[in-house]
């Protein structure tokens, strides 16, 4: 197990958004219906925000853990910016994140916040595409860190310590009481 520099407790998960850079270059990669979405705007107020999922591309009609329509999710998702972006700095992008991210120049984001498909193999991909798009200075986070190997989010944790052990550049460096955690570069 890799141990964090810091280990954070919150009252609430959104509290972790005070550790973010504001009015910055970012995105969230696993949006479903932008309940977080909706902090990230309100917390960070992001220059650029880009909120990708790829909804029934990759899920068709349902997604397969909760059952609920993709279609929905997206129009719930949609509302929700449409509210709260007072300051029109939000993209939709309905595409897998590997396919979006390869599509940017490198160094292009200040963070990404990291909360998609959760398995090991999709997120050792992942954190190999988002090393190269985020700044040189750029935290690469997000959900679902758990030390409980039975846990259904196992693959994240496998991902990150494997990850993190082949690129030496970098270092967890926090989590916190919502299993949310940052790497970034020593």
């Amino acid at each position: 197990m890799i141990k964090p520099e810091k280990y954070v407790e919150f009252d609430d998960r959104t509290e972790f958004l005070s550790l973010l850079p504001k009015n910055s270059i970012c995105a969230e990669l696993g949006v479903l219906r932008a309940g977080f979405s909706y902090y990230i705007l309100k917390d960070t107020s992001p220059k650029k925000l880009y909120l990708v999922d790829p909804y029934w591309k990759s899920y068709g009609e349902n997604f397969y853990w909760n059952k609920k329509s993709t279609w929905e999710s997206f129009g719930y998702a949609v509302e929700t910016i449409k509210k709260y972006d007072i300051n029109k700095c939000s993209t939709f992008v309905i595409d897998t994140d590997i396919n979006f991210l390869e599509d940017l120049s490198d160094n292009v984001f200040d963070w990404i916040y990291l909360d998609s498909t959760h398995t090991y193999e999709d997120t050792l991909k992942e954190l190999e595409v988002i090393k190269l798009k985020v700044k040189e200075e750029g935290l690469i986070c997000g959900h679902d860190y758990t030390d409980n190997p039975k846990n259904r989010h196992a693959g994240v944790t496998k991902a990150i310590i494997e990850w993190l052990l082949k690129n030496k550049e970098y270092k967890l460096y926090l989590r916190d009481n919502y299993t949310q955690w940052i790497i970034k570069k020593r």
